[in-house]
């Protein structure tokens, strides 16, 4: 092979991946709210929006770990489900979480455990997990974060289908000397980070 298209090949590659890391960032940006468009020259910023209700899910040492109380573990897609299932699997991806666990015949996909320190993806962790906090800051941000999800689809109405989702997580704080893992909430906005990816993918022509 000549050193030219080799180069050509490896730049491509290179490429491929910046894409997705930069593909799963608008996503989170998306599902979070957090993009903002200007026109003219004039910037324009987001109108504030009321923060959510919480709940305890639990206490510890370090304080009481809560979650938003309309963090939804399913939402609606507007196609079929093996269409789903396929747009699904690559937001997975697209956001960082590789589906280690596939099931193409019961439309089931995730990964059972992972680990991940102070990012999923480009995003920080406490985006997605409330583990408490101390005088240093958003454990989650700190801790090693264990991580379980999956995804079932299921058809519903009309030839749509529902997206049902099981997402668990825990940190285990690694400075020093280690400590019992302790079990993390979720802000909801990876399932939803879930969702704006497999309807951006749907889109697709």
């Amino acid at each position: 092979m000549s050193l030219p298209v080799a180069l050509n090949r490896n730049r491509e590659a290179c490429l491929s991946v910046f894409r997705r890391q930069a593909f799963g960032a608008v996503l989170i940006a998306l599902a979070t709210g957090t993009t903002a468009c200007a026109s003219g020259g004039a910037s324009s910023s987001a109108t504030p929006t009321a923060a959510p209700m919480m709940r305890t899910l639990a206490v510890t040492d370090q304080g009481s770990i809560q979650s938003p109380t309309d963090a939804s573990d399913r939402f609606a897609i507007k196609a079929s489900v093996d269409r789903t299932f396929k747009a699904l699997t690559g937001a997975m991806r697209d956001l960082g979480i590789e589906p280690t666990r596939m099931d193409s015949a019961a439309h089931q996909v995730g990964n059972p455990g992972f680990q991940k320190t102070g990012k999923l993806g480009s995003s920080p962790l406490s985006l997605f997990f409330e583990c408490g906090s101390d005088l240093t800051g958003q454990r989650a941000n700190r801790d090693r974060v264990t991580i379980a999800i999956n995804a079932t689809v299921v058809a519903a109405a009309g030839g749509t289908s529902e997206v049902r989702t099981q997402l668990n997580a825990s940190s285990r704080n690694m400075m020093g000397n280690s400590t019992d893992p302790i079990a993390c909430g979720t802000t909801g906005r990876l399932e939803n980070s879930l969702r704006v990816g497999t309807e951006l993918r749907l889109a697709k022509p």
